[in-house]
C-alpha cells in the first residue's frame, strides 16, 4: 500500500532572505514524514510541503516553522 501524501502551503512572513528560507526549507524537510518542501517559484515565501499524516500533521509543521521565530500560517489545498 502507497504512502499517503497531503500537500499543504506554509504562507512565511514577508522579506526573508535567501539564506533564511534556504535554512526553513531544510528544517521543514529533515522533520520525519515530510517528503519535501519546496518554495513557490512565483512567490517564494509560499512553502508546498507534502507529508504523511500518518507520522506528522499539519499543525506540527506550521509550530516547527513557529519555533525558528517566524510568522507562518497554514494555507489548505
Amino acid at each position: 500500500m502507497d504512502k499517503p501524501i497531503v500537500n499543504v502551503i506554509v504562507d512565511l512572513e514577508r522579506g526573508l532572505d535567501p539564506a533564511r528560507l534556504h535554512e526553513i526549507r531544510s528544517t521543514l524537510a529533515d522533520l520525519a514524514g515530510v517528503v519535501h518542501a519546496q518554495p513557490s517559484e512565483r512567490l517564494e515565501r509560499m512553502m508546498l510541503v507534502g507529508y504523511d499524516p500518518r507520522v506528522i500533521s499539519a499543525q506540527a509543521i506550521l509550530e516547527s516553522v513557529r519555533r525558528r521565530g517566524l510568522g507562518a500560517h497554514l494555507v489548505g489545498m
